[in-house]
């Protein structure tokens, strides 16, 4: 799960809901990471958290 920053109080506000989010890198950008999620139904339930909490975030799927 990503999140684009708008502000640089976005992942102490993140961190309230998503205590384990962090900064990272992604395809050259910084975004906020919170969280890898095994199922499809896990990740939308974040999603739309996140959505409804204001946050400019996507569900991005990463194979290994």
């Amino acid at each position: 799960m990503l999140v684009t920053p708008k502000s640089s109080d976005d992942l102490n506000r993140l961190r309230q809901l998503i205590p384990e989010a962090v900064e990272t890198v992604f395809n050259g950008r910084t975004v906020l990471q919170a969280g890898l999620y095994d199922s499809r139904s896990q990740a939308q339930s974040v999603l739309d958290q996140l959505l409804d909490a204001g946050f400019e975030a996507v569900a991005e799927m990463i194979f290994r």
